[in-house]
């Protein structure tokens, strides 16, 4: 399981693979590897000029302030005011 990712407990990521229409099950594979395709499953993708994973900001949220944050919560939301930014720009 990845780091920050909540665990979804296995009758139930069964049950939402298949209502993707994905199989419930692949041969050999274990608890880990079927979360991780589930996820990869749902991952949603901006169609902006950059294809990214991230939630976009407002505009008025995209001003970054000060220096390089050092928690990774806070990384994140610098990623995701960058992507706002340079879809915002190249559109």
């Amino acid at each position: 399981l990845e780091e920050g990712a909540e665990d979804v407990p296995e009758a139930e990521l069964r049950g939402k693979l298949r209502d993707l229409g994905a199989p419930a099950v692949l041969f050999g594979e274990g608890h880990g590897a079927r979360l991780r395709r589930y996820r990869r499953l749902t991952t949603v993708v901006t169609k902006g000029p950059v294809p990214t994973t991230l939630e976009l900001v407002e505009e008025k949220d995209m001003k970054v302030q000060g220096g390089a944050p050092k928690d990774k919560e806070a990384r994140k939301w610098v990623f995701r005011q960058l992507a706002s930014y340079f879809t915002m720009v190249l559109t």
